[in-house]
């Protein structure tokens, strides 16, 4: 076409529909790169049914008023393209600096443009003398700065939507976007910035909550392409838009607004798991903000987490987050505050430590404070625990006074779930006594509650020691539809520390009947969920009982292997009473081998901690065990 003629066509209809006349039948692929606007784009929509058309455009408005249902989100480059891509650019320095190049990719979250100008820098840097550039970027970037200046790039490279006269920075890019929002987006953008980025996600209340804005706010921003759409109800921030925020001038409010939004939400949603789980790093995120910017909420924040944790087996980031909730507590006087976190680290410390005795100390300061502050309710919950303590103990007439005190107290204030679970505690007791048809009596008792009232977990609790009942007496076929029923009852309401619980005493119960394979399937299910809790204790504590298991089986290799993996679980997260524990059974398991040194070394080793840790009960065992042997050789 005469590009003279064209120009001079009277109006932009008339050249649209010169150009479509032009291509006639023609076949060809039309590229309209990097659209601002939709008539722009629309424009170039053109030609007949033998051309095809690609249309890119960072909004989504855009890109469905062109291609309506024929759109594709191009998504940022897996970590292998993006180490590609990094190498094409720089490869000596990917090679020299392979875990940072990995690294930094993550960082900026692999998106093309940032991977690209990260590559470049990184290289001019490394040409220029710098020992560990990509060390030095990533610290550039974790200080705020950013990439650092922008690169040359040729006329080809460069975005069609900066001028020539730009140079071609991330930060360049980014602002184009940001440009053509008001004044009022900025700032929403600005505080909805302050979340944790991609692939973390936020739902559109929060959004609003933060930003301070209006739903329909939101949908400006999406379709800006600063806010992504990410699943239902959901919204996510990269990384490189959250970086462009956190260095323009930030809203003081917003870390309040969103640590008020979540501690909300985390008070609406106690027992709610699954949602819980959804949110949980914007929650951590929360307790992150409240303690550096509003630390006062910062400790009921966290004590709204306590049942989570504790059903879901993360004991170690509960025992942290309580005992940072105590100390806070003490410094402004809170008493109730303390009380409380006392409660919950006393449990924590039971639960992932094993460590009894510092457990019975913070349990009993929280009676203490909580019989000062006449918080009955929290009194009769914490003898529970103190209960549960003294049991594991064998200090079972204390136990069981503890029981009676929080039976009585349930009754007098009408919380039923206390009454359910000191029966269920005293028939536990009963069981260790020998009194097993008084045991069975309470069992009954406390499961009529728990039923009658909905309470979940402890119904799943006691079903779990019917279970163990029914093993103990010989009936495996009752005892496995009690375990059955415990297990389904805590899948359906995310009790996920209960399901570990339930499938170790099923596969105790399984091998007391021979049933090994069972034994073996119901552990190998345990160590799944221990996995994917992450708590140490319980992977521990699973690899000793399938080291017992494989040694039954006369597996030695298979054996070997469970108690090792065991003992450096337990070392690697200071789990002293699981290191004794593990260092007993590989000294049994030793000395049915005719390893006589390494048995004794063993259990040596496994009598010190438990001395250390004035485990009566256990060194008893213990001593004996060694006895035995020595009148034995």
């Amino acid at each position: 076409m005469d590009i003279a003629r064209f120009e001079h066509l009277p109006n932009q209809t008339a050249q649209i529909q010169a150009l479509h006349d032009r291509i006639g039948t023609r076949r060809m692929l039309l590229i309209v790169d990097d659209a601002w606007s939709a008539e722009a784009a629309l424009a170039f929509r053109l030609g007949g049914p033998r051309c095809a058309h690609v249309l890119t455009t960072r909004f989504a408005g855009i890109a469905h008023d062109f291609a309506m249902n024929n759109v594709v989100t191009v998504e940022e480059l897996s970590p292998a393209n993006g180490l590609r891509l990094f190498s094409a650019i720089a490869s000596q320095v990917a090679k020299a600096e392979p875990a940072e190049t990995r690294r930094l990719i993550a960082i900026v979250g692999g998106l093309p443009l940032a991977v690209s100008l990260a590559a470049r820098a990184a290289w001019k840097m490394a040409d220029t003398g710098t020992k560990a550039p990509v060390q030095e970027l990533i610290s550039q970037l974790e200080a705020g700065i950013g990439l650092g200046p922008g690169q040359p790039m040729s006329p080809l490279e460069r975005p069609p939507s900066l001028s020539a006269r730009t140079v071609v920075s991330l930060d360049a890019v980014i602002a184009l976007s940001f440009e053509t929002l008001s004044e009022a987006e900025r700032r929403m953008l600005v505080a909805m910035a302050i979340h944790t980025p991609k692939p973390d996600t936020f739902s559109r209340a929060a959004g609003c909550a933060v930003g301070g804005c209006s739903m329909d706010s939101i949908d400006r921003l999406i379709d800006s392409g600063l806010l992504e759409v990410a699943g239902d109800d959901r919204l996510t921030i990269h990384q490189t838009i959250a970086d462009f925020a956190s260095r323009l001038e930030r809203d003081t409010d917003a870390p309040v607004r969103l640590i008020e939004h979540y501690t909300g939400f985390a008070r609406e949603n106690v027992g709610k798991f699954p949602v819980l789980d959804r949110d949980l790093s914007n929650i951590l995120h929360a307790t992150d903000l409240a303690r550096r910017h509003q630390f006062k909420l910062f400790s009921p924040l966290v004590s709204l987490l306590y049942r989570f944790f504790v059903v879901r087996g993360q004991f170690s980031r509960g025992l942290l987050l309580e005992r940072e909730a105590y100390e806070l507590c003490r410094s402004i006087g809170d008493e109730a505050g303390m009380a409380t976190s006392a409660m919950h680290i006393g449990n924590f410390i039971r639960l992932r430590l094993g460590d009894r005795r510092e457990a019975e100390t913070w349990l009993r300061e929280a009676i203490r404070r909580f019989e000062a502050l006449g918080s009955i309710s929290k009194q009769a919950n914490t003898l529970l625990l103190l209960g549960y303590v003294l049991q594991d103990m064998q200090r079972l007439t204390e136990a069981d006074e503890h029981f009676s005190t929080a039976i009585e107290i349930g009754e007098k204030i009408g919380e039923h779930d206390v009454v359910a679970d000191g029966l269920n505690s005293q028939g536990v007791s009963a069981v260790a006594r020998g009194d097993n048809d008084g045991a069975d009596v309470l069992y009954q008792r406390a499961l009529e509650i728990g039923r009658r009232n909905d309470f979940h977990l402890i119904t799943a609790v006691i079903l779990g020691n019917l279970g163990n009942r029914m093993a103990e007496r010989g009936d495996f076929i009752k005892a496995a539809t009690y375990f059955d029923e415990g297990v389904k009852i805590s899948q359906r309401h995310g009790f996920t520390h209960r399901v570990f619980r339930t499938r170790m005493d099923w596969g105790g119960a399984a091998i007391a009947c021979g049933a090994y394979d069972e034994a073996e399937f119901q552990f190998r299910s345990a160590l799944t969920v221990a996995e994917q809790t992450g708590s140490h204790r319980s992977i521990s504590e699973v690899r000793r009982a399938l080291g017992k298991l494989a040694h039954q089986r006369g597996h030695t290799a298979e054996a070997e292997r469970h108690f090792e993996e065991a003992l450096q679980t337990a070392i690697s997260d200071g789990l002293e009473g699981d290191q004794a524990a593990t260092l007993f059974e590989r000294a049994k398991f030793n000395d049915a081998h005719q390893r006589p040194e390494q048995a004794l070394t063993d259990a040596n080793k496994s009598l010190a901690i438990w001395t250390r840790l004035g485990e009566v009960e256990r060194l008893t065992e213990i001593a004996a065990w060694l006895a035995n042997r020595s009148a034995a050789t």
